[in-house]
């Protein structure tokens, strides 16, 4: 996909990125109230107190923030699965080493092994096309 899938103004875009978020965050939970078995005895996913889910998606605005955290926390769907919700952020405003540290992943990674010139520019142009929607928690004020 192109660097539109991620521009902030393209709602069918916008919709597909939802849908996909939806699909990976029901997953997520599915695993975390998956049931196991103790001495033999399949123990109730109540119990279970074991597993960590890392949703890592671009949940960058006020709207989707809210989103993860009521499908986690809501007391109908998750009666007896109590989940917490915590972000993770990481901020940073030097754009030499935003740059430095982007091409770094471009050029060593498997998952761009191989991309020419043309593709690594398509990737820049996609990580600035998501920079206008990318909302902090609140954190750099408190810097």
């Amino acid at each position: 996909c192109g660097a539109d899938f991620f521009d902030a103004n393209n709602a069918a875009a916008s919709t597909l990125r939802q849908q996909a978020a939806s699909l990976a965050l029901e997953d997520m939970l599915k695993w975390l109230d998956d049931p196991f078995e103790k001495g033999g005895t399949v123990q109730s996913s109540t119990t279970r107190k074991d597993r960590v889910g890392i949703f890592d998606a671009t949940n960058s605005t006020k709207e989707r923030r809210e989103w993860v955290l009521k499908e986690c926390t809501c007391r109908i769907k998750r009666a007896g699965k109590p989940t917490g919700v915590v972000y993770v952020e990481s901020v940073c405003d030097d754009a030499e080493l935003l740059h430095e540290n982007f091409m770094t992943k471009v050029n060593n990674s498997p998952d761009y092994k191989g991309m020419d010139q043309e593709g690594k520019g398509l990737l820049i142009s996609t990580a600035r096309a998501l920079l206008p929607g990318i909302l902090t928690n609140g954190f750099s004020e408190a810097l």
